[in-house]
């Protein structure tokens, strides 16, 4: 229809950055029945960790844009009550132990989407450049020739530190804050652990849960404090969300007893009373009674996980 082509396409956009001339070709050539042949083109949408209110003006602007939405597991279904209801949805998950789709499939379906002249959304959660691997997919469409462009959205870390209260950084005493990967594509994490464990080091540790107990066990190795904060957010923003007040020393303990499935950001180095905060009564705390020996239980762990090809 003319006038939901004016609002959501190039006319929109034209007028908005203020290039009358051409808003005025594009709106003649729509009057004379077809405008432009149809020029394809890809937006990388940060949709943020759940909540709709989280995302961008941006973000709805290209979502309503589009005519066809590319989406990510992790992406809340009530985001695409945004789009347009004649939008063709394509869901292209990835789940831990399940049903994937490759990132060569996502590719070719992003590029075949776009080279037949159709408006792509492609919805990620979080923003697209932390751990989305949106620069894989904006190098395809690069080299296909296809204009792509990335909206950024509000990180998972960022979000669920906000929903607690939990601070990320604090003048004089948390000065540097870092985002790490739990899991990669041969499973277990191969990070700098001298640098993680050293004192007043604060991180926050994406899709951390499934290798929990080598997070731990690394960390300890590496001299960090058993009696580290860490904090858990299991669905941050969402309606089902939780979060845990633990140690470094229960970490693993508190992921199996509270039942943690994720997605989950895990925070260590960080607590409301150093910034002279209250924890929210909302946040459950996690002790156990009785610690085995430091380290004591880590030995098979990280054994273990050396042994894997």
């Amino acid at each position: 229809m003319l006038a939901e082509r004016l609002l959501q396409g190039p006319f929109r956009r034209a007028i908005l950055s203020g290039a009358e001339a051409e808003a005025g070709r594009i709106f003649a050539s729509e009057l004379q029945g077809g405008g432009a042949p149809a020029s394809g083109r890809v937006a990388l949408i940060g949709c943020g960790p759940g909540d709709p209110d989280l995302l961008t003006l941006k973000a709805l602007q290209r979502l309503q844009e589009a005519d066809v939405l590319v989406v990510d597991r992790l992406v809340e279904p009530k985001i695409l009550e945004y789009a347009r209801r004649d939008a063709e949805r394509i869901f292209v998950g990835k789940t831990p132990g399940g049903p994937t789709t490759s990132q060569a499939e996502i590719n070719r379906i992003l590029v075949r989407e776009a080279g037949a002249g159709k408006v792509v959304a492609r919805l990620k959660g979080g923003d697209p450049f932390i751990f989305g691997r949106a620069a894989e997919e904006m190098a395809v469409l690069q080299s296909a020739g296809i204009a792509v462009e990335v909206v950024p959205g509000v990180t998972a870390a960022h979000a669920c530190a906000a929903r607690i209260g939990l601070p990320v950084t604090l003048r004089e005493r948390v000065r540097h804050f870092s985002v790490v990967t739990g899991a990669t594509a041969d499973g277990a994490p191969d990070l700098d652990w001298q640098a993680l464990a050293a004192p007043s080091t604060a991180f926050a540790v994406y899709m951390g849960i499934g290798n929990a107990p080598l997070l731990r066990c690394h960390l300890l190795a590496a001299g960090a404090d058993p009696d580290t904060p860490v904090v858990i957010v299991e669905n941050g923003t969402r309606e089902d969300e939780r979060a845990f007040a633990t140690t470094l020393a229960d970490l693993t303990d508190c992921v199996a007893g509270q039942a943690i499935a994720g997605p989950a950001v895990i925070f260590v180095g960080l607590d409301w009373e150093t910034g002279g905060l209250c924890r929210p009564e909302t946040v459950i705390v996690h002790r156990r009674q009785n610690r085995p020996a430091q380290n004591r239980d880590c030995d098979d762990v990280i054994a273990n996980a050396e042994a894997l090809p």
